[in-house]
């Protein structure tokens, strides 16, 4: 009876360096799926805090994938998306403080400190609880305040006649609609109705408390998720 033994050190390395890789793989994936896992728990969170969330605030966030060069998965704002970067309009729910002016305040700030708008009980708002961003630009057109100068309103008399019924105008901090009826009286007379309605609010900055727990969320899931992805991952790339 014998035994022999062999250098088998190269088969060794060989097999360590392919569990090494397959190690590095099952962090990769254990990491983005963790990350994938934290986004879905975010926006779930924003449904829950916001008022009426629009599509736009919920698909603001993005799960950026680990990789073997960058052995990190992150969750975070979108860049560039639409006129606003998401980052912009989130950071003052996540930490509170005053959040920047939108491109209409802007606009409106030429007009004295209070910018800063907010709707009057007047303001038809959208399913989501906002003026729609066409009826902003058609106030901003009426008071004459369009970046662009050209889009602002005229005394024409085709540009006078879109508003003989419905026109906006500002008045101290007060974006005023006033709206035109006309009625027969008792008589059959034929007479009109000028009602003037408060539509936009000019008001100081405001100020905002830390309704988002961002990162109190996002430290949650991974702590109850990443150990478990892990073991699943090496399972599946060590087998």
């Amino acid at each position: 009876m014998r035994i022999t033994v062999k250098d088998t050190s190269a088969g060794f390395l060989k097999e360590q360096q392919r569990r090494g890789r397959s190690i590095r793989l099952a962090a990769v994936a254990a990491l983005t799926r963790t990350a994938v896992k934290v986004k879905a728990a975010e926006v779930e969170t924003m449904k829950r805090v916001f008022d009426r969330p629009t599509p736009f605030t919920l698909n603001s966030l993005q799960a950026k994938p680990a990789t073997l060069q960058r052995p990190e998965a992150s969750v975070e704002t979108k860049t560039g998306f639409g006129s606003v970067p998401a980052g912009r309009f989130l950071s003052p729910e996540v930490e509170g403080g005053t959040r920047r002016m939108k491109s209409s305040e802007l606009q409106l700030r030429t007009q004295g400190s209070g910018s800063y708008w907010v709707p009057g009980e007047f303001a038809v708002l959208d399913q989501y609880g906002n003026i729609p961003g066409s009826m902003v630009n058609k106030i901003l057109s009426q008071i004459k305040l369009r970046r662009d100068s050209s889009q602002n309103a005229t005394s024409s008399k085709a540009s006078s006649g879109k508003r003989k019924n419905q026109a906006f105008f500002l008045k101290g901090r007060i974006v005023f609609l006033r709206i035109r009826e006309y009625f027969v009286d008792a008589d059959g007379k034929r007479k009109r109705d000028d009602q003037t309605k408060p539509y936009l609010f000019l008001i100081n900055a405001p100020h905002y408390k830390p309704i988002l727990p961002f990162f109190d969320v996002a430290e949650q899931v991974t702590d109850q998720n990443l150990a478990t992805e892990i073991s699943k991952a090496i399972d599946e790339f060590d087998a």
